[in-house]
Order: structure tokens, then sequence, then C-alpha cells
């Protein structure tokens, strides 16, 4: 599948024509991680809050899985995002990507360290579960 628009995918399969499905997200957006389809599902990020204060302020933004079969968007919570750290100019950033147990399993459970979160932005989403792991 590819992002034709904020609300439109284009599904290509082996020996079928093209075609496009169109979604209403209502507040939550395609995020352009790779981290695309897992199980038929791919998860969303909701929208950034406003710029306001400096720019290492904490936030968060909402996270939402849609399945692609039925349509339904399921938010599951929040995650702490950060700010890019590898550009020019500071931007912000935030990243829901695709974990499976056995990987979750073998994260560190110490928290990661602030500067790699403000550089990176996100969390892991199990995907046998929809459950957030931050």
């Amino acid at each position: 599948m590819c992002v034709v628009n904020e609300k439109r995918l284009l599904v290509l399969e082996p020996g079928w024509e093209p075609k496009q499905i169109d979604f209403d997200l209502n507040k939550f957006l395609w995020q352009s991680n790779g981290s695309a389809i897992r199980r038929g599902k791919t998860p969303l990020l909701g929208e950034f809050p406003p710029l306001e204060g400096k720019e290492n302020d904490e936030y968060t933004v909402a996270v939402a899985v849609l399945n692609l079969k039925t349509r339904e968007i399921r938010e599951i919570g929040r995650i702490r995002s950060g700010w890019s750290l590898d550009t020019n100019v500071a931007h912000r950033r935030a990243s829901a990507t695709w974990i499976s147990r056995e990987q979750a399993a073998k994260l560190p459970t110490s928290n990661m360290p602030k500067l790699l979160l403000w550089n990176w932005g996100g969390a892991f989403v199990v995907e046998e579960t929809d459950q957030i792991v931050k």
C-alpha cells in the first residue's frame, strides 16, 4: 500500500489491478516511518500540539491503530515525543513503530536516555496486542 493523500491509499497486489481505498482518519494522520502494515493494521498519529514555549519542551501525541479491513480506528494512548537534533532547524518528531512481543521482551528495562528521546521521540506498538511500549 502507498499513501496517495491524507485520506487515500493505493493498494498494489500481485495479480490484481491497482485500486484506491478512501479512509476517514478523523483527527489522525498517516505516518511515514517505514513501519507500515502488520496483521492488516497500521499505526496512526494524532495532531501535534500547537508550537508554544521552547523547542525542547516535552509534549505528547495520540496514537491509534487503523484496521484496514474494517476501517475501524482505535485510539490506544499517547506517546511522549521529541525534537530533531540532526537537522539545521529543530523540528518535532513522533513515531509509533510496530514491534513483536518477542522483540518487546528483549527491550532494556531502564529508561531511555533523555538525549536519545529528545532526538527520536517515539514508542513501540506491540503488533499482537496493540499495546504501547514506551
